[in-house]
């Protein structure tokens, strides 16, 4: 019996809306020319971008200043406002600048940062309001998360032996419809958590590959650029052998260094509150830890703490049952997305843009596992549905029974992850867990001929 037999056996081989494992290897197996994977790619970013414009208004987007005040002063050269007291921003210095060399490099923006510039000496003296001014300009900045997203996806299928295939082509158009993907653009202004998500995608390829080094240094920029890549690291830290541990967490922690350490000089303990999420975690919100009305550092913690110590708790159990093969590429996947989605049971707040990792993680680990399932085009379509990127209708159900909401979408989300997982860990033997060289060689000899016909 072939592997990819043998693989598709541990699935459900009744008729599925989409074909079992074993229908979808034969037909996403297949490699793709040059040609039609470019023909892929802006296929995917037209997609992106259709759904951008579907969700984009004017009025919509907030959370500008977050991010764009940090931006203004970078630009300006005047690092020491970039986080004022009245800006209370959770968005670490790294998108800032990266934003700021891109406006200055385009042009972009230029003409409206003039009314996020604080100056004087305690950073007081707010530009002057532009009239009629647009988000656009920093909507269309941060669309440069987009192509480090797709570079971090196609290098996580690379590790996983699935690069220049349908999977590639079909997982990126997948990941481009996704609302929660559009939606750090086109609702709370938060273009970092693309680079973050990117740079999780990437630091997971190179654990594949065991470059525990590059492990560290990716997914310490992922840190820098968002505070949930914590989750993912708390993974990868338990999947990398323990001989290897330390020198991921010295990678990690120099990157961190490098990066934060001359802007944390230069702009003060603002930007520090900004990288601790000192204003991420209000109260009284209507999440499940939100409800228990806890006090400021108890709701730190529980929001936090909590999520990576549940996180870290199923890698240990993983590893405990599969060992290094953790660092394979179902179980890796499947954690990283347990992981991803324990952010939302634990989160103060509970808004679409979160979702943005969940549904990113979900779609890779359908595409590693060998089947995109229903259930999880199913999940990104009613996440969308209750938590979308602009109004509609169906709000009124989160607005009335929140908790049961969160309750059903996150436990959905759970079970997705979970349920490949126990598969790959339940009765492991050496041949159990799929290794990437495995994959790609099975299927890059059954597809070989394919890649003529195209």
């Amino acid at each position: 019996m072939s592997l990819t037999r043998e693989l598709a056996g541990r699935h459900h081989l009744s008729r599925r809306p989409f074909g079992d494992a074993s229908a979808q290897t034969r037909l996403l197996d297949q490699p793709v020319s040059p040609a039609v994977r470019l023909l892929g790619w802006v296929l995917a970013t037209a997609l992106f971008v259709a759904s951008l414009c579907l969700w984009y208004t004017t009025n919509g987007v907030t959370d500008i200043a977050e991010g764009a005040v940090p931006i203004a002063a970078i630009h300006d050269a005047n690092p020491q406002c970039a986080y004022p007291a009245a800006n209370k921003s959770s968005v670490p210095p790294l998108y800032p600048a990266v934003a700021s060399g891109l406006m200055s490099i385009t042009g972009v923006g230029e003409h409206q940062i003039s009314q996020y510039h604080w100056a004087g000496s305690p950073c007081t003296d707010l530009g002057p309001r532009i009239v009629h001014a647009s988000p656009l300009p920093f909507v269309l900045l941060g669309t440069s998360g987009w192509p480090v997203l797709v570079a971090g996806f196609i290098m996580l299928l690379g590790a996983a032996g699935l690069r220049r295939t349908r999977w590639e082509v079909l997982g990126l158009c997948l990941i481009a419809c996704a609302p929660a993907v559009t939606a750090p653009l086109d609702r709370y202004l938060h273009p970092e958590d693309l680079f973050a998500m990117a740079f999780v995608l990437a630091a997971t390829a190179s654990a594949f590959r065991s470059r525990w080094l590059a492990v560290g240094v990716l997914i310490g920029i992922a840190c820098c650029f968002k505070q949930f890549a914590l989750l993912p690291a708390v993974v990868l830290l338990i999947a990398a052998p323990r001989h290897r541990r330390l020198r991921l967490v010295s990678a990690g922690a120099v990157t961190a260094i490098v990066v934060l350490g001359p802007p944390a000089f230069l702009m003060g303990t603002g930007m520090l509150d900004a990288v601790r999420g000192a204003y991420a975690t209000p109260s009284q919100t209507s999440t499940l830890v939100g409800a228990l009305n806890l006090g400021v550092t108890a709701r730190v913690v529980v929001s936090r703490v909590f999520p990576m110590i549940a996180a870290a708790g199923v890698a240990l159990w993983v590893r405990s049952r599969v060992g290094d093969r953790t660092a394979s590429p179902q179980p890796l996947v499947a954690l990283v997305a347990i992981a991803l989605a324990f952010r939302l049971v634990f989160e103060v707040n509970l808004l679409g843009y979160y979702f943005l990792g969940v549904a990113v993680a979900l779609i890779a680990l359908d595409i590693v596992v060998g089947r995109i399932r229903l259930e999880t085009i199913g999940w990104i379509i009613v996440a969308a549905a209750l938590y979308p990127p602009q109004f509609d209708p169906v709000m009124f159900v989160v607005i009335a029974h929140p908790l049961l909401v969160q309750g059903v979408l996150i436990s959905w989300a759970l079970a997705l992850a979970v349920v490949p997982l126990y598969r790959a860990c339940a009765g492991t033997t050496s041949d159990d867990v799929r290794q990437p060289e495995a994959i790609g060689e099975v299927r890059r000899s059954t597809a070989i001929a394919g890649a003529d016909r195209l």
